[in-house]
């Protein structure tokens, strides 16, 4: 188990102490985090990494820490209830001094190597606490079909910035912890993992290629098209079951979405929302607890949004039926027990 430090720094510019005094109940996330939280996240090669450098690094800087007890408290949150429970006063309290310290070590002219991976880490956790912040309770509370607000996704800007902390960190360098682990997923082959496609699939795939221009060769120096990446990864996923092996090849077309593709979304640009939506479906099933709700809903929201928006005769209409066979027959299993008069630890102030 970490070494947990005495105490938690927060950020100074905030009100309240200047620091949080770590108690029993904070062990004891720290003790769930380590013995469960981690292995949620990374994948079946890196999880150990993941591991070792989060808990420990966790004893020497305060934003990872922070991100640490957050996603902690999420995930306990979800175990209780998957769909009714809202962010308590502690998991905000968390999030707030993780993004704000965070921000602080970046803007650091110098980073020493233990630093550089501490804020790798925070970046991972980050993420995955972005893509698990939402408190829709179904798909029409869910974007597109809620109200619109700007911060509807705000999620997929986490990419944006994972790319610059790459930049600041390169935990490609010699020395980084994780090198080990991302030089391995970055050479690892998909043969292995390739399957059948699944026949509805298969009839379905040849609109995908007509609909997104696959077949049509990359031209430099021309324009580039906003749905191709997206697009691309989509069509290299569509053979590969999502596991704990290949869930970094499924978060890729987080890592790599083009900014072009990203606005298309924003506008809810109806081509650039059924390939969304063929990424929830083919990621549902990995049913991990911090994309799941997500990816259910807004899968829901996308296919009912379109419905409605879409002339009968829509050549994106057919491109539906894949996401629509997924999303509308899984659910989200409540694991609610009877609390009684206990606090939950993800009910805590602090």
């Amino acid at each position: 188990m970490m070494d947990a430090p005495l105490y938690l720094n927060v950020d100074p510019g905030s009100e309240g102490p200047d620091v949080v005094y770590i108690d029993k109940p904070h062990l004891d996330l720290l003790r769930k985090f380590y013995s469960r939280s981690v292995y949620t996240i990374g994948t079946a090669d890196s999880v150990a990494i993941y591991r070792n450098v989060m808990t420990v690094m966790a004893a020497k800087f305060s934003f990872l820490l922070h991100s640490v007890l957050r996603f902690t408290l999420m995930h306990d949150r979800f175990l209780y209830d998957p769909i009714e429970t809202k962010a308590s006063t502690a998991e905000s309290f968390h999030a707030y001094h993780a993004a704000a310290l965070f921000s602080k070590a970046l803007a650091k002219p110098e980073h020493s190597n233990d630093e550089k991976d501490a804020l790798w880490a925070t970046c991972a956790l980050l993420g995955a606490s972005a893509f698990a912040d939402i408190e829709a309770t179904s798909a029409q509370e869910s974007w597109p079909l809620k109200t619109p607000e700007l911060t509807d996704l705000d999620w997929l800007k986490m990419s944006d910035g994972k790319k610059q902390v790459w930049k600041l960190v390169n935990p490609l360098r010699e020395n980084s912890a994780f090198r080990p682990a991302i030089d391995f997923e970055m050479k690892k082959s998909d043969a292995v993992y390739r399957r059948a496609l699944d026949p509805t699939l298969d009839q379905l795939f040849p609109y995908v290629t007509k609909i997104y221009n696959l077949d049509t060769p990359k031209i430099v120096g021309y324009p580039t098209d906003p749905y191709r990446t997206a697009a691309s990864i989509i069509e290299r996923l569509l053979p590969i079951e999502p596991t704990y092996s290949t869930v970094m090849w499924f978060l890729s077309f987080i890592g790599h979405m083009d900014p072009e593709y990203r606005e298309l979304l924003e506008a809810n640009d109806p081509a650039a929302m059924v390939l969304l939506s063929w990424w929830y479906a083919k990621f549902i099933p990995y049913n991990a607890w911090w994309i799941t709700r997500r990816a259910l809903f807004e899968c829901q929201a996308i296919c009912l949004y379109l419905d409605e928006k879409l002339s009968a005769d829509h050549e994106l209409r057919r491109l539906l039926e894949f996401p629509k066979s997924v999303c509308f027959t899984e659910r989200l299993n409540g694991k609610k027990q009877e609390g009684g008069g206990n606090v939950w630890p993800w009910q805590r102030n602090f």
